[in-house]
């Protein structure tokens, strides 16, 4: 799909399982090597992307060379009163005007 609809304007939103749920879609649906392989095609990228994801070690080294901003927040779907996490929104954009 980023290639076919990739050009200088256009502008993705990637949403990906996070690191540690590969298989909350169902098994084999999406498997860990895929983190990479996105990564990759990112780089290759005529447009600008924001990606969303959980804030690992092993993302940031995936995605090393990116722009992060880190966003605290907090899971309270079906979680009580709720529990404190970090996320990362990844960029291709060198300034924070995406990262809003």
């Amino acid at each position: 799909m980023i290639d076919r609809y990739d050009f200088k304007d256009a502008l993705f939103y990637l949403d990906p399982p996070y690191w540690g749920g590969e298989n909350d879609y169902g098994k084999g649906i999406f498997e860990r090597d895929q983190f990479e392989a996105i990564a990759n095609a990112l780089r290759d990228l005529s447009g600008s992307f924001i990606l969303s994801i959980n804030d690992r070690q092993e993302i940031r080294e995936i995605f090393a060379g990116f722009q992060f901003e880190e966003c605290r927040l907090t899971y309270s779907i079906a979680r009580g009163e709720g529990v404190a996490a970090k996320e990362l929104l990844i960029s291709n954009r060198s300034d924070s005007t995406m990262l809003i």
